[in-house]
C-alpha cells in the first residue's frame, strides 16, 4: 500500500486530503471465468487504538491483479499519530488479506481553540513586530489560516520537520499563563507575570514572599543567563500582581 505523502503529516488545515494507492495481486477467477468481487474496508485508528472513521466497498474484479486509490478527508481529526488500515476480502474464496499504514495529522493552535482571529493575532503582541501584526489584523477571511501558517513557518528552527518547536513552545507558555497567573478580571497570558513568563519562558527562581512585615505581597523572579530581575507586587492582596522593577519594562505595559 503506498501513501502518496512523503512526510505522512498532513495539516489538517492547508492539506486535509489523505490519499492512498494499492495494488492487489492474483485474483482468484473460477473455471468458467467469473472474476466475482472483493470488498475493502478502510479503518482509521488514533494513537490509542480507538476507530476514528470506518468505511466499506465493494467492487468488481477486473482481472487477476487490480490498482485501487481512494482518498480521506482528515481536517476534522485532532493532532496526532493515526494508523490506517486496508482489509481487502475475496467474496468468491472468502481469503483475507490486509496492509497498516502510518501518518500524522497537525493542527495549528489556533484551530483548537475556538477563538475568534484577531485574539489569535493579539496573543502574538510579545514575539511579532507591529508590522506583522497590522498585516496580520488586514488579512481577508479567506487568507487568515495561511497567513498565521506563514508567520509561524518563519520562526520555525526546524523547517524539514513538521514539528515548529517555537510555536508549541510559544502556546505552551500562553498555556501556562493562563492556567497560573489569571484573575477574577484578567486572563494570565494579559497580565505582568503572563507577558514575562511568555517573552522569556520559565525563571530559573523565583522569590515568594507572601507575609512580610510591613509590606505588601511580592515576587522577585530571576533569569541567570540573561542577568535579568523582576519584581511584582500584589498591591490589592487578591493576587493582582503588577510589575514593578525594572523600570524600563513599566513604560513597555
Amino acid at each position: 500500500m503506498v501513501v502518496p505523502n512523503v512526510s505522512r503529516t498532513f495539516n489538517a488545515l492547508l492539506n486535509p486530503s489523505l490519499y492512498i494507492y494499492y495494488e492487489i495481486y492474483n485474483f482468484f477467477s473460477d473455471s468458467l471465468g467469473d472474476k466475482g468481487i472483493f470488498d475493502v474496508e478502510y479503518c482509521i485508528f488514533n494513537k490509542d487504538g480507538n476507530v476514528v472513521h470506518i468505511e466499506s466497498k465493494t467492487f468488481p474484479k477486473l482481472g487477476e491483479n487490480v490498482a485501487q486509490y481512494s482518498k480521506f478527508d482528515v481536517s476534522s481529526y485532532e493532532s496526532g499519530a493515526y494508523r490506517l488500515r486496508v482489509r481487502v476480502k475475496d467474496e468468491q474464496t472468502g481469503e483475507n488479506i490486509e496492509e497498516y499504514s502510518d501518518f500524522s495529522v497537525t493542527r495549528p493552535y489556533w484551530s483548537i481553540i475556538g477563538q475568534d482571529f484577531y485574539q489569535v493575532v493579539k496573543q502574538l503582541s510579545y514575539i511579532a513586530s507591529k508590522s506583522e501584526i497590522d498585516k496580520l489584523k488586514k488579512e481577508k477571511f479567506e487568507n487568515r489560516a495561511k497567513a498565521l501558517v506563514e508567520f509561524w513557518k518563519k520562526r520555525d528552527p526546524t523547517p524539514g520537520t513538521p514539528c515548529n518547536e517555537t510555536m508549541l513552545e510559544y502556546y505552551r507558555r500562553l498555556r501556562y499563563a493562563n492556567e497560573h497567573f489569571s484573575t477574577k478580571i484578567q486572563q494570565g497570558w494579559l497580565t505582568d507575570r503572563g507577558r514575562i513568563y511568555i517573552t522569556y519562558g520559565p525563571p530559573d527562581q523565583v522569590e515568594r514572599h507572601p507575609y512580610e512585615r510591613n509590606s505588601k505581597p511580592y515576587q522577585v523572579w530571576y533569569y541567570y543567563t540573561n542577568n535579568y530581575e523582576f519584581v511584582f507586587v500584589d498591591q490589592t492582596g487578591f493576587g493582582y500582581f503588577i510589575l514593578v522593577y525594572p523600570p524600563y519594562w513599566l513604560e513597555n505595559r
